[in-house]
């Protein structure tokens, strides 16, 4: 029965939360602005990362890269309470961009690190758009007008005929 009673207590004791509970995993990406995928008709002024844990400055970090992973010049990483870091942007062009985060951990001093991706669609303007749309669907109903006429003309054709 001891033997039963120890084994019980060893296992309780391993499977137990290590001291500082949350503390145990390395600061990971809770949600971020833009969002991971996020398909943008207007480039973000700011990205903003927020962390499951607390993290540290000097030390934390965002940087931004382009698709072809050459750095983006963005403004300096600012902690904005605890668990937020924020870094203005200048304009961003077109394109697709990977945000950059590096943690240190206020809890327990590890590093981290990880990345989250979006994408700035190109400017269109609504009216240019809609009014290319009008033509495409006028050149159609013209052709199709053109062609009606001349099924017509055909047919009264062929009826005149002896």
């Amino acid at each position: 029965m001891a033997l039963r009673s120890f084994a019980l207590l060893t296992l309780l004791a391993l499977l137990a939360p290590l001291p500082g509970g949350a503390s145990a995993h390395h600061v990971l990406l809770d949600r971020s602005a833009p969002i991971e995928g996020a398909r943008l008709s207007e480039a973000p002024r700011e990205i903003v990362a927020i962390f499951d844990l607390p993290i540290v400055m000097p030390g934390s970090s965002l940087s931004l890269l382009n698709l072809a992973d050459r750095p983006i010049a963005i403004g300096e990483s600012v902690a904005d309470g605890p668990q937020t870091l924020r870094a203005a942007v200048r304009h961003l062009p077109p394109g697709t961009y990977r945000a950059i985060w590096k943690t240190l951990s206020a809890n327990d001093g590890d590093y981290n690190e990880g990345n989250f991706r979006f994408t700035v669609l190109p400017n269109i303007d609504p009216i240019a758009a809609l009014s290319q749309r009008v033509g495409v669907l006028a050149l159609a109903a013209t052709i199709l007008g053109a062609v009606l006429l001349v099924s017509q003309a055909i047919r009264g054709a062929e009826e005149k005929r002896p």
